[in-house]
């Protein structure tokens, strides 16, 4: 055992294959690794590369120090040999020779580091023994944490995928097969965009362009994808960037089945909404001179807002709103809401209260909050004349601005106990000459247009 001056490894003992024939090479490194005393080594020295190979076979060594000129191998043919059968020991390459090309392709070939001996002092011996050892525990713990994540990846119900800059797939995880019925390999090098649903394939294509050109970009999307039976099933995905090893940027999709919770949702929302509509028709019961009025209004408000290009999302909410427009209205006395004749002015105080009244109902219950926007607000005036709280211009909400053009248009054509529908053409007329006071003049465009 020799001691040396290996510093930042550890306390234990480093035993190093020296593979050299030459008595006065050998005596060298011998001597190198003698001088100081943080690292403690053991050098075993063989003389043949059969001999080095036997070593191999029956001992564990942590480096191997390699000349590549032995009595039954010369050249990089020697490193190969060894680096090949020598279960993965880190080697140096020792030589009498300054070949930069050799030295370039054995390190290429997985050598550590290449030393010519007239030019190896103790102290660049003793560094690369180090950085070789190094390298190599990093190399391994970074293979088995890839082993790892790669066995978390096999094995998870997520369904993983990963594709290139032509959306591509270049990896699936074999959860496909168990979620969907399609065996991974032959999903290798197919679109992506193959097994989407017809009508998510635009918005999917954007993401993944994005992915591809801001490196940061994160998002969540749900989509569907066919089953292999032709059935198609829903997920929620999160897209992210990815450089693979070679550098290659490509979108990694982690996605999650929510067929189920998605169809719940539906069948929720459905009674949600029968029930929504049942609170409609009660109202429309008690106040019989608006018969029909809240269908139509309906209808009208989700046609404008088709025409005004908004969310899926967001039209869940109008529908809702508008098919609640005047829930408010239950709170207002029989004798106010059905009387035939013009209201005085405290009854027309307390019928501007509706609004409020349908604030106070309907806040409390969590999932109508998003829909409040036209039975709170569809009173309110561009010019900031309205009630009940006298909002102006974009203060008020967008879905407000929209219904109360709809509302008031329906008002003005319908058949009503105090008043005969107007002609078309002078309805038209009224709205556009209420641009900017009653309504968002963008609107009033954008409904003359579309009616």
């Amino acid at each position: 055992m020799v001691q040396g001056s290996l510093r930042f490894l550890t306390d234990e003992v480093l035993r190093v294959l020296l593979v050299e024939d030459n008595e006065d090479h050998s005596n060298l490194i011998k001597m190198y690794l003698t001088r100081g005393s943080t690292q403690n080594f053991e050098v075993i020295q063989v003389y043949r590369l059969t001999h080095a190979l036997k070593k191999l076979q029956s001992e564990k060594f942590d480096v191997a120090l390699l000349d590549l000129s032995l009595p039954e191998s010369q050249g990089l043919a020697t490193f190969y040999t060894l680096h090949a059968r020598g279960s993965g020991i880190p080697i140096v390459v020792l030589s009498g020779t300054d070949d930069e090309l050799v030295a370039i392709e054995a390190v290429r070939g997985g050598a550590q580091d290449y030393l010519v001996k007239g030019h190896a002092d103790h102290q660049l011996v003793l560094r690369s023994i180090r950085y070789a050892i190094e390298r190599k525990r990093a190399e391994v713990a970074l293979r088995r944490s890839e082993e790892h994540f790669r066995s978390l990846i096999e094995n998870a119900s997520d369904l993983i995928l990963l594709t290139d800059s032509e959306g591509r797939i270049t990896y699936a995880s074999p959860s496909h097969f168990r979620v969907l019925g399609y065996q991974s390999d032959t999903l290798l090098a197919s679109r992506f965009m193959e097994y989407l649903h017809p009508d998510d394939i635009g918005e999917l294509e954007n993401i993944l362009a994005r992915c591809r050109t801001e490196e940061d970009y994160f998002t969540i999307r749900e989509f569907r994808v066919r089953h292999v039976d032709s059935t198609w099933h829903v997920f929620e995905g999160h897209f992210k960037a990815l450089r693979d090893r070679s550098d290659e940027l490509q979108v990694a999709i982690n996605s999650r089945e929510i067929t189920e919770r998605v169809q719940k949702e539906r069948e929720l929302a459905q009674a949600y909404d029968a029930t929504l509509e049942g609170w409609s028709h009660a109202l429309e019961l008690r106040d019989k001179e608006t018969d029909g009025h809240s269908k139509r209004v309906l209808e009208l408000t989700l046609k404008l807002a088709n025409a005004l290009n908004i969310a899926d999302h967001d039209l869940i909410n109008i529908r809702r709103g508008a098919l609640l427009h005047d829930i408010g209205k239950m709170g207002i006395p029989d004798s106010i809401l059905q009387k035939r004749g013009e209201l005085s002015e405290g009854e027309w105080e307390v019928m501007r209260k509706h609004p409020q009244y349908a604030y106070d109902m309907l806040f409390p219950i969590t999932y109508l909050r998003p829909a409040l926007d036209i039975p709170y607000c569809h009173h309110e005036r561009w010019d900031g004349t309205g009630y009940p709280r006298g909002l102006k211009g974009e203060e008020i909400p967008l879905a407000a601005r929209i219904f109360a053009i709809v509302d008031v248009w329906d008002a003005l054509i319908s058949l009503r106990p105090y008043s005969e529908p107007w002609p078309l053409e002078k309805a038209r007329e009224h709205i556009r000459s209420e641009s900017g006071g009653h309504f968002d003049p963008d609107l009033v465009q954008q409904f003359l247009k579309t009616f």
